[in-house]
């Protein structure tokens, strides 16, 4: 799916990916995403794995919370991550164990 100068906040969920959750093969383009105040218990904006694909262009994942690790972005198993523009922003996200902005996990084939 893609997200086009979209803006996704205050989603809760109360497993993985408080406001995207990227199952097996499933992908997700954001160009100018402002994805904010999510909370989720992995990956307070959003959880990818298994063979998933997260593109993010000139989009901000700001102000998220993890009740786990990923207070930003959750990757593991076979995922491809794609960030760009100058303007592109990871910042001020909240993971209670591990990775505030972005925790990859060690099984993890990330791209």
């Amino acid at each position: 799916s893609s997200w086009i100068n979209s803006t996704t906040r205050n989603n809760n969920a109360t497993n993985e990916g408080g406001a995207f959750h990227l199952g097996e093969g499933s992908y997700v383009i954001g160009y100018n995403l402002v994805c904010r105040e999510n909370l989720g218990v992995t990956g307070g904006c959003v959880h990818a794995e298994d063979s998933s694909t997260l593109t993010l262009v000139s989009s901000l994942i700001i102000d998220n919370n993890a009740w786990s690790v990923g207070g930003g972005i959750m990757l593991i198993g076979e995922v491809n991550l794609l960030i760009a523009g100058e303007d592109s922003k990871i910042s001020n996200n909240i993971a209670v164990l591990k990775g505030g902005g972005i925790y990859i996990d060690q099984e993890s084939g990330t791209t």
